[in-house]
């Protein structure tokens, strides 16, 4: 095991050393596009591998664990933490049932008034959704101009390598 360890911390030097290298040749080379675009895809697939590794030491740490957390000698811990995986969600039915939670909760009990506008009761939904992002093109289509109701800045730039088809 300390074998290892050693290997990997200077595996990790030679990789800081490295990125500087491959940093500086970024920026200042002044070879062809297809020489940067054949760096990307080694550091791409260099990337993937390291993850992979990665994810096969946490897996087999998290399967080792006893508890929930591991206390290191060099006074580090590790912490298992694991959330619930939600999918093939009934949107239209949860939403069904919030809608009239809402509208329950907007009646006052004494009078039987209702004590929300619809726009408050839809505002109050959002509480409970919270959805991260709004679909633009829907939002185009009945008139809404997205862009006036958030900040907008140049998006992230990514690269995807992919295999070319030769015929």
């Amino acid at each position: 095991m300390a074998e290892i360890h050693e290997e990997l911390a200077a595996f990790n030097k030679q990789f800081v050393a490295l990125s500087a290298k491959v940093e500086e040749y970024a920026r200042i080379s002044e070879d062809g596009l297809n020489q940067l675009a054949e760096l990307f895809i080694l550091m791409d697939q260099f990337r993937k591998d390291v993850v992979m590794v990665n994810d096969t030491v946490m897996n087999t740490v998290a399967d080792r664990m006893d508890g929930d957390i591991v206390f290191l000698d060099n006074g580090m811990q590790v912490e298992k933490k694991q959330g619930d995986d939600r999918k093939k969600w009934d949107h239209t039915g949860l939403a069904i049932e919030v809608a009239r939670k809402i509208h329950q909760l907007s009646v006052d009990p004494d009078t039987g008034e209702i004590t929300m506008t619809p726009d408050e009761m839809m505002i109050k939904m959002l509480e409970y959704a919270a959805p991260s992002y709004w679909r633009l093109t829907p939002l185009r289509s009945i008139g809404v101009d997205a862009d006036k109701y958030c900040e907008k800045s140049e998006g992230k730039v990514r690269l995807v390598p992919t295999q070319t088809k030769i015929f």
